[in-house]
Order: C-alpha cells, then structure tokens, then sequence
C-alpha cells in the first residue's frame, strides 16, 4: 500500500465518522429539552435537579414563563391570607403549579416550603428548602435557610415520635379490645356462683365433693348463692375493665374476703378455661398466682381461691384449714 493510498483512506474513514456524529447541542438545547422531559415525568427527582443545576450556568439565564410567574403571585396572595393549615396547602399548590412550569424557580421552593411547614407537612417543607438551596447556593438568605431545615427536621423527629407512640397506644387498645372479647366468650354470661372454704380437689383437679362439709352448708357460713332480685340463682359475676383483663366481682362470702381476682389470657390461641391464668392482687400491692381448678369440658365450670397454694398437692391440704373457694358453674 502506498502512502497516498494510506492518506486516502484516512481521508474517507474520516469523513465518514464526522458524518454520522450529530452536532452537540448547547447548554440551552440541553435546558430546554430536559424541560420538555420533565413536563411529562414531574415526579422525576434526578431530572429536576439537572434542570435547575443548568438555568444556573446560562447566559443569560432563562426567562420565568408568565404562566410561572401568576401561579407564584397566586400562591403569594393565598399565604398574606392564610390563616389554617388547608389555607397553606392551597397556597403551596400554586407554588407547585408555579415549579412545574418552571423547576429552576428559587422564590417558589421556598414559598411551597414554608406553606408546607405551616401545615404541618414537615417531610415535604424540608424537600422544598433543600431544592431552594440547590437553586439559589449564593442567596443572602442560604445559611439561614439551611439552620431553618435543620429546625424543620428536629420538628419531624419529634412529629414521627408522637405518631409512633399514638400507633403504638392504637395498636395496644386493639390488641385489649381482642382479648377482652376473647375474655367474654370464656367467661362472659351467667353463672351460678358460690363460695366454699373446705371443699377438696385432687391433683387432677376434680372435685371429690361439691360442697363443705354438712354443719357448715347447714349454717350458711361458708357457702353463698348468688341471688339477684327475680331470685334467680345465676349472675354475670365478671366486669371487663376495657384492659384486656378480666375482674372477679361476685362468689366469696362476707366471711371470707378475699383480694382482688383478676384474670388475663396466658396464650394467643385460647380455647377454654384452662388458657386464663388468675392473679390475686392484695391492697398492699402483693401479688400471687390464684389456685385454679377447671372440670374436665374445660368451660362449664371453675373454681378460684387466694389461699390455697397454687396447684397444691394433696399432701400438703390441711382439712382442719380453711381454704376459702369460689365456684362457678353453667
């Protein structure tokens, strides 16, 4: 190959090359396609800070569309009247119509920024600060707009906070509200109740009599019916303070007070009676774990007593003791 062919071929390859590279477009072509862009995708974060990074370069810089500029007046005139947060929305609503025609708009971040503050949409009036920065780096005002979003976010820890806690306490109510409907199924309704202080359970829990001994049912003096006023012998003998717990309000005799009973479910699946555990709860604030005896169905009938040691064996039951029970049967 010769050198004037070499230098010919070069010649051709290169003519080629410079005919199939476009033009580069300049920074103004560039601003207003990314313009164009951004009309169709105004959600698109990337490409806002691209437009409003090139209006800072052009020379001279882009003109404010008069559409801009009346929405902005707009949301001006809306703030001097604004006196509720929907007022501030209103008016930052402008500004955002105001940005969408015009995303490089320093004055109109700002503004959406401080109508969402005063709102109450802390998240949003941070986003439009730090995009008033990024569109006026140089203002007088830059540095104490920036101490201002600094404010603004310790303002959203404390605002999260609150509402976690609120969404905690709404979670806690829910769940309390479900157990004490759980609670209701279990033991809500009518019962016939009585008291005892000497009836014997084995260690299968299953009662060996029914009642005390003959003298003392003859006396009445450790064994008491519940009776309302048509003489019936059944009663709703359970209150359900809304705590997701369940409170003994009838069965023990005057002779035998007993403390506070209160019960709460001891398992996420409960399914009878057994899945309530029992807590004896004494004015000096002591609290014990309630002996507790289930029949064999596990939901027509129980028996509660603060004096017995909890599942106490056999061995350890004094007959000549007083054991005051109360017992619930339907």
């Amino acid at each position: 190959m010769t050198f004037k062919t070499s230098q010919r071929i070069c010649y051709v390859l290169l003519t080629a090359v410079l005919y199939y590279i476009p033009a580069m477009a300049s920074p103004r072509e560039d601003f207003e396609r990314m313009q164009k862009e951004f009309q169709a995708s105004p959600a698109d974060q990337a490409l806002r800070e691209k437009i409003i990074k090139a209006a800072q370069v052009l020379k001279p810089p882009p003109v404010i569309p008069a559409e801009a500029r009346r929405f902005l007046v707009r949301g001006q005139t809306l703030v001097k009247e604004a006196k509720k947060e929907s007022d501030y929305l209103d008016a930052a609503a402008e500004f955002e119509k105001s940005i969408q025609i015009a995303p490089w708009l320093a004055d109109a971040y700002f503004n959406a920024g401080v109508c969402y503050e005063q709102a109450g949409r802390l998240d949003q009036a941070i986003a439009n600060m730090k995009l008033y920065l990024l569109a006026a780096p140089n203002a007088p005002d830059a540095a104490k707009v920036q101490d201002r979003v600094y404010s603004i976010e310790l303002k959203g820890e404390r605002q999260q906070k609150q509402k976690d806690e609120e969404s905690r306490k709404q979670a806690e109510q829910t769940q309390k509200k479900a157990q004490e409907d759980t609670l209701k199924k279990l033991v809500g309704g009518l019962w016939a109740t009585g008291s005892c202080s000497t009836a014997r359970w084995d260690r299968n829990e299953q009662p060996r009599n029914w009642v005390c001994n003959l003298d003392e049912y003859k006396l009445g003096a450790h064994w008491w019916w519940i009776k309302e006023e048509n003489n019936s012998n059944r009663k709703d003998p359970f209150i359900f303070p809304g705590d997701g717990t369940v409170e003994v309000s009838a069965g023990f005799t005057d002779e035998f007070p007993q403390p506070k009973i209160i019960g709460k479910l001891k398992t996420s699946y409960p399914i009878d009676l057994w899945d309530i555990s029992w807590e004896c709860v004494y004015k000096d604030g002591t609290r014990k774990q309630a002996w507790l005896g289930v029949n064999s169905d596990g939901k027509t009938s129980f028996v509660l007593s603060c004096s017995r040691q909890y599942y106490g064996d056999d061995l350890n039951f004094d007959p000549k003791a007083r054991y005051p029970y109360v017992w619930y049967n339907r």
